[in-house]
């Protein structure tokens, strides 16, 4: 087995800037972080994080526009669903894998290319701000749309 960190869990420090000297000093380890910020995870994408810092671009209400072309980029993107637990998720969203994101929290080890999905959990169920993607809702006015 080897060692891994998660280091923001309700936060998004940039540990980057904020202790560099950390993924020096623990080469063996692999670190990982969802990250709503598109700056920060451009740079993830660009190369320009250390090697053992793997971040998964969250997706938002307020960030949403740029979590596709981050998954077109190759990246990750983890998006939030309505779907209750013990559901399967929607097997793809914006034309882009799914995979199931609350089986583990490894994130490292997703495929390159996919979106992470996540079923809303505490008062993310009952949302209404865009933060929780609602397929059923949008198949209908996608459909509405076209007719």
């Amino acid at each position: 087995m080897s060692p891994a960190a998660r280091l923001n869990c309700t936060s998004d420090v940039a540990w980057e800037k904020v202790l560099p000297s950390l993924f020096a000093s623990y080469p063996d380890i692999q670190f990982y972080d969802y990250c709503k910020s598109p700056q920060r995870y451009g740079d993830f994408l660009r190369g320009w994080m250390p090697k053992n810092y793997f971040l998964t671009f969250s997706r938002s209400e307020l960030n949403g526009q740029y979590a596709r072309g981050f998954v077109e980029a190759g990246g990750t993107s983890a998006v939030v669903f309505d779907t209750k637990k013990g559901q399967p998720l929607p097997p793809r969203w914006e034309g882009f894998r799914v995979v199931d994101g609350d089986a583990d929290d490894l994130r490292f080890l997703d495929p390159p290319g996919t979106v992470i999905g996540l079923r809303a959990k505490g008062r993310a169920i009952l949302d209404t701000t865009g933060f929780v993607v609602r397929p059923a809702q949008e198949m209908a006015l996608k459909a509405a749309a076209s007719s």
